[in-house]
């Protein structure tokens, strides 16, 4: 990865609408329809994160592989 960052742009397929953020050594979470942050653990020693998403159908999953 560079130490310039990366951009991230997201699009609403139903509107069209795009917004784009800068990320420079962080991360982002992009959640879209059900799914949602329901929790969020960091141990500050380590810079460990863990993030659990909830709202997933997992049946959904299956249809969208190719």
């Amino acid at each position: 990865m560079s130490d310039k960052g990366i951009r991230v742009t997201i699009e609403d397929l139903e509107t069209g609408e795009s917004e784009s953020r800068e990320v420079l050594n962080d991360y982002i979470i992009i959640c879209q329809g059900t799914c949602y942050v329901s929790a969020e653990q960091i141990w500050a020693k380590s810079g460990t994160h863990q993030l659990t998403i909830k709202g997933r159908n997992h049946h959904r999953a299956e249809e969208t592989k190719p």
